[in-house]
C-alpha cells in the first residue's frame, strides 16, 4: 500500500531531507494504535523499509535546536548519540529500531 502525507501549508520540507521519516512513522502509528505523542516530544531519524533507525546529518545542531525550542524528550537515531547532548534540559533517547521507539513512547 502506498501512504501519502499532506504537510501543513507554509512548512517547507526539502524533498531529500530525510530526518522526519521515523516521526511521521511514529504519527501514523500512534493513530493506528491509539497512543499520544506528548507535544513536548520531538522525534528524528531517517527509517529504512526494515525498521532500523539510521543516522542523520547535523544530528548535534538538531538536537540542541530541539531542546531551545522547549522540547523535553527527544528521539534521535543511535548512531547519532553523542555526550554534548547531555544537559541541555531535555531527555534524550537514542534509538535503534522504530520498534524500540514505539516501546518507548507508549
Amino acid at each position: 500500500h502506498d501512504t501519502f502525507f499532506n504537510i501543513v501549508g507554509g512548512l517547507k520540507i526539502d524533498e531529500s531531507e530525510t530526518c522526519i521519516d521515523l516521526a511521521l512513522v511514529t504519527a501514523l502509528l500512534s493513530s493506528l494504535n491509539d497512543f499520544v505523542i506528548p507535544r513536548t516530544t520531538c522525534i528524528m531519524g531517517e527509517l529504512s523499509l526494515n525498521g532500523d533507525v539510521r543516522p542523520i546529518d547535523s544530528g548535534v545542531p538538531r538536537v540542541k535546536e530541539a531542546a531551545q525550542h522547549g522540547f523535553t524528550e527527544i528521539y534521535i537515531p543511535y548512531r547519532n548519540y553523542h555526550k554534548s547532548m547531555e544537559g541541555l534540559g531535555a531527555d534524550i533517547k537514542a534509538v535503534k529500531t522504530i520498534h524500540e521507539l514505539i516501546e518507548l513512547i507508549k
